[in-house]
């Protein structure tokens, strides 16, 4: 059902190999991130419209059905000096006996906790219109969890790498078993994608799986995925972070997909 979910909400992006110009929204961790794309005016309209639910409500909450993939207006307060303001968030947990909710900022991809009392109905249009922040995922990088050893350190390198920074993205399709975009992010102002480089740092290895899926669906991927190889080897030849010890990957592993 989530799957379903966010192919729907991510719109016809990703459908196909596609290029286009993202800035990072938000980073949950050093594989997974959220993105908005240059010229897409739906963030400003989306805004425009929490803009008038807040004028003719203010801040106060009201009683509205919360459950597991609801979407409804959650405050936030995003520090910028202004107060709490009205987002549209995803029910992704609740509490009932600390009555809040977790919830996904579906137009920016940060996570909250929030109070019951701090949530209301959304507008049908509001409702209506796709998230304004693509939830993708670095094609062919397998990042530890954060809780993980380099997890951190993973997160840490990605928001150097490609946070507030104007970046080419190409989208080989979606996830299967996650619905988000697969994609390789570049800084026009250096050579090497920004998943090379949270892999030759050896802060993250290749997805075996899922280069093999990318390749059969992408034949044109195989430059990308040849430079993958070559960031896990030279991460590998200077024992960098999770290759100090030698080689970590399992023999169980999916083989790399032959060409």
């Amino acid at each position: 059902e989530e799957t379903a979910q966010a192919a729907r909400e991510g719109g016809g992006a990703g459908a196909g190999e596609e290029m286009t110009t993202v800035r990072v929204a938000d980073i949950a961790d050093g594989g997974n991130l959220y993105l908005h794309v240059a010229g897409d005016d739906g963030l400003a309209r989306v805004g425009a419209g929490l803009a008038r639910l807040a004028a003719e409500h203010g801040t106060g909450g009201a009683p509205c059905a919360l459950k597991r993939g609801a979407l409804v207006a959650a405050l936030f307060d995003d520090g910028a000096g202004g107060g709490p303001a009205w987002f549209r968030a995803r029910v992704a947990a609740l509490d009932s006996k600390a009555k809040t909710a977790q919830v996904v900022y579906i137009d920016h991809g940060n996570r909250a906790a929030v109070p019951f009392s701090r949530t209301r109905p959304l507008p049908p249009e509001l409702a209506a219109a796709p998230p304004a922040a693509r939830d993708a995922r670095l094609a062919g990088v397998k990042a530890p969890a954060v809780h993980e050893d380099f997890g951190r350190d993973a997160g840490m390198l990605l928001s150097e790498l490609a946070w507030g920074r104007e970046l080419i993205c190409r989208a080989y399709g979606r996830c299967p078993e996650t619905g988000q975009l697969r994609v390789v992010l570049h800084d026009g102002e250096v050579p090497a994608s920004v998943n090379e480089g949270l892999i030759s740092a050896g802060v993250c290895r290749i997805n075996k799986k899922e280069m093999a899926q990318i390749q059969k669906q992408f034949p044109t991927s195989s430059e990308f995925f040849d430079a993958l190889k070559a960031s896990q080897e030279m991460a590998k030849k200077s024992r960098a972070n999770m290759w100090r010890y030698g080689d970590v990957e399992s023999d169980d592993e999916e083989p790399y997909y032959n060409r």
